[in-house]
């Protein structure tokens, strides 16, 4: 028997729900011990196509393979029990009657080292001293580290994650994903994480997946599906994007922010540049062709709009307090924008 190359291969998977398809044709490659972040928007299909993975849907077609097992396939079916998978639920779906090293032997009952694994799974998560304690005496953070715990104690090939932070507040989130990537790192596991948090896919993963209208749109390292998206959807959901309209001859593309080379890309015609927001900066004049129009205060950032004098906007990030509306500014782009095509239309007046 070949050994797998990967954790996690999917061809072809799709499912429908009556006339809806939830996932459609995706293919999905995953190596051993890699983090891999499943991002889109609510309803894109990743729930779904992470619950294809775990067995608790069925494919209309496709096949998946977890290893060098294939789980799913023409006339082939294992159930979810059997596939070496952990599942850390949205909701961590603990036994509220069960203390917490109950709830993590759940998934090694009949397994004969069970004490073992539960008391290593334990002090993996940083919980040894909580054993005794039931779920509604932890806190939120601390009932997450419990059902990643049960996920991790039968050594699953693949730990399969469902927007786990959603229900922690935002002061918490930031810490407990760092505690778990780390985790997850020290234990050698291979991780789809689904999210509809960019800043999270983008933090936490070794690559990161957007998913749309039920197909993968992407897939790519997190800065360069950041700084080089193939689509306007995916540009615009893992970060802020400002798309201005070109004009482009010659090799170059003229745009209300300046001509910029197209390196070698053949096109004449009409063009969007995307430049995200803190690739615009700002110098301060009372001449300034440009001005801010709305400012938003953030703390450790800050976030201003400016009219340019095409009458087209951008969103600029600043570090620190923010420009006052109607100050004058002059903009220069810091970065290479991405070129996208687009339907003939008008230039904004």
């Amino acid at each position: 028997m070949s050994i797998s190359l990967f954790a996690i291969s999917c061809k072809n998977v799709t499912k429908r729900f009556g006339s809806v398809l939830a996932v459609d044709q995706v293919e999905l490659t995953v190596a051993p011990g890699e983090f891999l972040s499943l991002l889109g928007p609510s309803g894109c299909g990743k729930t779904t196509f992470l619950r294809l993975i775990a067995g608790f849907e069925v494919p209309d077609t496709g096949t998946i393979e977890i290893g060098d097992v294939c789980v799913v396939g023409p006339k082939r079916w294992i159930l979810p029990e059997r596939r070496r998978v952990g599942m850390v639920f949205q909701d961590y779906a603990l036994f509220p009657h069960m203390t917490v090293a109950e709830n993590v032997a759940f998934g090694v009952r009949k397994w004969p080292d069970q004490r073992e694994r539960v008391g290593g799974a334990l002090r993996l998560v940083g919980l040894d001293t909580q054993r005794d304690r039931m779920p509604h005496e932890l806190s939120g953070g601390q009932q997450q580290r419990v059902a990643l715990a049960r996920a991790l104690a039968p050594e699953p090939d693949v730990i399969l994650m469902d927007e786990p932070f959603s229900n922690l507040d935002v002061a918490l989130r930031a810490r407990i994903r760092a505690e778990t990537r780390e985790i997850l790192a020290r234990a050698g596991a291979t991780v789809i994480f689904v999210t509809h948090d960019q800043e999270e896919a983008l933090s936490l993963a070794d690559r990161v997946a957007v998913m749309w209208g039920g197909r993968i749109a992407q897939v790519g390292a997190p800065e360069e599906l950041y700084r080089n998206p193939t689509s306007r959807e995916v540009a615009e959901f893992v970060g802020g994007a400002n798309f201005l309209y070109a004009h482009a001859a010659d090799g170059h593309a003229q745009c209300a922010l300046g001509s910029f080379a197209l390196n070698g890309a053949a096109h004449n015609g009409e063009l969007d540049l995307m430049f995200r927001p803190e690739d615009i900066a700002l110098t301060v004049s009372p001449d300034g062709a440009s001005r801010v129009v709305d400012a938003t205060f953030y703390g450790h950032d800050s976030t201003v709009t400016i009219r340019l004098d095409t009458g087209e906007h951008v969103q600029v990030r600043l570090l620190g307090a923010p420009l006052a509306p109607g100050t004058r500014v002059h903009c220069q782009v810091t970065a290479e924008p991405r070129t996208f095509l687009r339907e003939p239309q008008a230039a904004p007046s």
